[in-house]
């Protein structure tokens, strides 16, 4: 028998009978991914750190300033050096746990933006390297640079952590 031809309040007891549980689950698959961003952003930003050739005379920077940096939307240093940042490769765990941190967005997501970008002819996404030591390398000999690695991993001469804040 055709719904339309059930009578009204059977109608709508049968769209809140289905109605219902689907905001439910989606009230809950909501809740529970913003819980897992909280999560993940809270302790994510001390699993890396941000790193700058020694040369540069930069010290800290707000999170936002980094972000912004990675999008290529700032693209001069403060003291007016071309600015040249480094991407891990985007499988690589400190490049998610970046990415949240930073940008809080996923990986795709930013994927997703820089493939905007180069099809509308307005960018191309930051160069990736393959390893820590790789981004470590790579900004020890550029001094506009700037990368991210494990907060472990060790640094050596002429490159320095940048302080990054809220």
């Amino acid at each position: 028998m055709p719904l339309r031809r059930l009578p009204t309040l059977a109608r709508h007891g049968l769209a809140r009978l289905l109605i219902i549980p689907i905001f439910s689950l989606v009230g809950t698959w909501s809740s529970i991914t913003a819980q897992e961003a909280d999560s993940e952003t809270a302790a994510s930003s001390s699993d890396f750190q941000v790193i700058v050739n020694t040369a540069n005379p930069t010290e800290s920077m707000e999170a936002s300033t980094v972000a912004k940096i990675f999008l290529k939307k700032v693209r001069r240093w403060d003291h007016d050096e071309s600015i040249t940042p480094i991407d891990l490769g985007p499988k690589d765990p400190v490049r998610k746990t970046f990415t949240k941190a930073v940008h809080g967005k996923s990986v795709t997501a930013i994927k997703s933006f820089w493939q905007r970008m180069i099809f509308s002819a307005r960018g191309q996404p930051p160069e990736e390297k393959a390893s820590a030591e790789d981004v470590v390398e790579f900004v020890r000999s550029t001094p506009g640079a700037i990368g991210y690695v494990a907060a472990d991993t060790e640094l050596g001469e002429d490159v320095k952590e940048l302080k990054i804040t809220p």
